[in-house]
């Protein structure tokens, strides 16, 4: 009985031992610390602004080939509706003024019509004298090809500011040409001033042309404009 006391003490220690080591709570593991990484930002790829159109026969700093200009303009019209006014006003040397004014609408549709109200003014020291005519015409001209063609090849036009000074139309496009002198119509001109209105679309919206004719002493002022320009049937 002796020798058995040991050994069942012995056992009865390693069993508490092992007790003991089961109830022990495991360790909780610390916060892990994780280093930051910084993932550069792409650069952004710039976009391209597209290039407002130009008229044909322009650059932004000139008018480089009048005929292509005028010959698009003309193509233009041809397709389009649009009011017009041109006013041509001749001072001579002794005060007499005569004005000419052409005020017209051209209808694109089933049946294309042309109509324009022409008339002439003559003031002196009589009095003023007014002769009014209406129509329609087929054979009339409302583009003014036969009067820009000379007048855009007489002189050299580069690109001028708006001349209100507020850009309305951003990509509306003027040039001026002054010259001493130029050859308009078959006459020798001086001290020529031209202004030049030209849209994307090709039309020369308006233009302003002002001479002296050479040795009559008449001043000459000459201007053309499209009040509106539309194309389809309204």
């Amino acid at each position: 009985m002796s020798r058995l006391a040991p050994a069942v003490l012995c056992c009865a220690l390693l069993v508490a031992g092992c007790a003991g080591f089961a109830a022990d709570e495991p360790e909780t593991p610390g916060p892990v610390s994780v280093p930051e990484v910084t993932v550069p930002t792409p650069e952004a790829t710039p976009t391209a602004t597209p290039r407002p159109r130009i008229a044909a026969g322009v650059t932004r700093e000139r008018v480089v080939a009048p005929e292509a200009l005028v010959a698009a303009h003309v193509g233009t019209l041809r397709n389009a509706s649009f009011l017009f006014t041109y006013e041509r006003t001749v001072t001579a040397e002794n005060g007499t003024v005569q004005r000419r004014v052409i005020d017209g609408r051209v209808d694109r549709g089933a049946n294309d019509t042309t109509t324009w109200t022409v008339t002439n003014a003559s003031d002196t020291a009589a009095g003023t004298e007014t002769e009014t005519r209406s129509g329609e015409n087929w054979s009339f001209s409302p583009s003014f090809r036969d009067r820009l063609r000379p007048v855009l090849s007489a002189v050299e036009l580069v690109r001028a500011d708006d001349p209100s000074g507020v850009p309305l139309r951003t990509t509306t496009y003027y040039y001026r040409a002054n010259a001493t002198t130029a050859t308009l119509f078959g006459e020798r001109a001086r001290n020529v001033s031209v202004l030049l209105e030209v849209e994307p679309s090709a039309v020369v919206m308006s233009y302003e042309l002002r001479y002296e004719r050479a040795g009559t002493g008449e001043e000459v002022v000459e201007r053309l404009n499209y009040g509106a320009v539309w194309f389809g049937n309204g």
